[in-house]
């Protein structure tokens, strides 16, 4: 619906970003708006949610728009049927649009979720809902089961509830039961309902290094090296490393703008010394701890307000909520991307990773 998103932007630039991906979603999803032809068909009483002097200017101009286009396919039908003086005319009548689905659900509430109970009475009782009291997670058959039967309840409103209002429901189910629905790293809540078993192991090689250094131990680089092979990351946007010392300025032609750790030394686990850039210029080349070094390199993001790489976001918001314990309701630091419209509250690959570490 590129065509309505745009002229909402047009007619109503002082709209919210997040309250006009509400509306694009609700004609789309609740009214059935599925074409620019749809317009003519929109009435106040389906924008709930905007003014009335809002709703007005928008139908005024989505009408007028339609009134364009039909008057230039009447053009070219008269056209055609000029160019085919021979065939006999046939008179035009009008069909009403098809109730189907979409047109039928139309009449549906907008805000029917405000008033919607969770149908807890139709979950199994003896099983599931003695855990759910007791506090209890639910095994992933059970878990599939609760859905089943929501999703059931909510297709009996409406065929199409849109994600804001699943979102919603969601969110209220695990507020009726924290301790079951809740995804917990450490005492730290998370909400998701990803759940993903890829990561098994995550101290592969660690042994070896623990054997050679002995003194000291590499547990943490080998989960921050294993968090940005899991992703995918750009390694390069984390750390790079160098074997032997170099001076400073030769180091730095290889630099990426954003920070960046160097770690010298044969791997990032055998390293024994590790230096800091930001804008591709070393601001400390003395840090003979990890710990310190990762924490220099995170906060620098935050102290010099710098968005994350989008090769290395999954990597750097990972240690940001499960290690650093920064878990905001809304908002990222990571490169806002042309194709992308919004962001969820958290990626789904690291809710994903940090769900399967809980369960472990």
């Amino acid at each position: 619906m590129e065509e309505l998103q745009k002229t909402l932007e047009e007619v109503l630039p002082d709209l919210g970003q997040d309250l006009l991906i509400v509306v694009v979603e609700h004609l789309k999803d609740e009214i059935g708006v599925n074409s620019p032809q749809d317009f003519k068909y929109i009435q106040e009483s389906d924008l709930p949610m905007l003014k009335p002097i809002q709703r007005r200017r928008l139908l005024d101009i989505l009408k007028k728009e339609t009134s364009d286009c039909k008057t230039a396919d009447t053009t070219n039908k008269a056209e055609v049927q000029t160019a085919h003086t021979s065939s006999a005319p046939t008179p035009h009548t009008y069909s009403a649009p098809t109730q189907d689905d979409s047109v039928m659900k139309s009449n549906v509430n907008p805000t029917w979720v405000e008033d919607y109970e969770i149908p807890w009475n139709k979950l199994p009782q003896r099983d599931l809902m003695d855990n759910l009291r007791k506090g209890l997670r639910p095994k992933p058959s059970s878990r599939r089961e609760i859905i089943r039967i929501i999703c059931s309840d909510i297709t009996s409103i409406t065929r199409k509830p849109g994600k804001k209002t699943l979102s919603n429901i969601s969110q209220r189910i695990v507020q009726a039961y924290p301790n079951s629905f809740w995804d917990m790293i450490e005492g730290t809540k998370w909400m998701s309902e990803h759940q993903n078993k890829k990561i098994r192991k995550i101290y592969e090689g660690l042994v070896e290094a623990k054997a050679v250094l002995k003194n000291r131990t590499p547990e943490l680089p080998a989960i921050i090296s294993s968090v940005i092979t899991h992703f995918k990351d750009n390694e390069a946007s984390v750390f790079q490393v160098v074997e032997t010392p170099r001076a400073d300025s030769d180091l730095e032609r290889q630099l990426v703008n954003t920070p960046c750790l160097i770690a010298v030394g044969t791997s990032l686990l055998m390293a024994d010394r590790f230096m800091l850039s930001i804008d591709g210029i070393i601001i400390n080349n003395s840090i003979t701890n990890f710990r310190v070094a990762l924490a220099m390199l995170f906060s620098s993001y935050y102290i010099f307000n710098i968005q994350y790489p989008s090769d290395a976001e999954a990597t750097l918001e990972f240690i940001q909520r499960c290690m650093v314990g920064i878990n905001p309701d809304r908002g990222h630091k990571a490169e806002k991307k042309k194709n992308r419209m919004h962001h969820t509250p958290v990626q789904s690959k690291v809710l994903a990773l940090t769900n399967t570490l809980a369960d472990h």
